[in-house]
């Protein structure tokens, strides 16, 4: 529904009925859409809520980690945090299989500091996930996805080096 009014009209729209005319619009009159529409978007809202039942992640590498150039070692700066960081997230993931209610102990790595920051954050960023997912489905269904997911990505392959 639009309203389109001239600009002397909007003035008059909520006087009230003892100035001698009836409002244009009443509350009594708006009661039921504005309620319905405020439910409609509360649904959307709860609806669509970023806490989706998902271990999907993005990882954003740091500025310092970013470069693409292989150093004497052959691997680039960005790869190895990539890499390392999936290794943090899956192994608090599975910590948290084990006891989902324990924070993940094992975010610390050794290698280079694109390995070390990499597994920290990965680590730190499944746990913060997790605490999200039990806020938001609980311990029984949260503990189940978490088992699925990881079994299903240990069957598949997923995260094994590639040759």
């Amino acid at each position: 529904m639009v309203f389109i009014f001239k600009r002397n009209e909007v003035s008059n729209l909520f006087k009230s009925a003892h100035f001698g005319h009836r409002p244009a619009l009443s509350m009594g009159r708006l009661a039921l859409p504005l309620t319905t529409l405020i439910c409609v978007l509360t649904l959307f809202v709860e609806g669509c809520s970023p806490i989706a039942l998902s271990v999907e992640h993005k990882i954003n590498i740091p500025p310092a980690f970013s470069s693409a150039e292989p150093t004497e070692a052959g691997t680039a700066p960005v790869q190895r945090y990539r890499d390392a960081y999936e290794r943090g997230w899956w192994s608090c993931i599975a910590e948290k299989i084990r006891a989902l209610d324990e924070p993940c102990r094992n975010i610390a790595a050794s290698g280079w500091p694109s390995e070390v920051f990499g597994y920290a954050d990965g680590s730190t960023a499944a746990d913060e996930r997790v605490k999200q997912l039990l806020a938001r489905y609980g311990k029984d269904k949260t503990l189940s996805y978490l088992t699925n997911e990881y079994n299903r990505r240990a069957a598949s392959g997923e995260g094994k080096k590639k040759p």
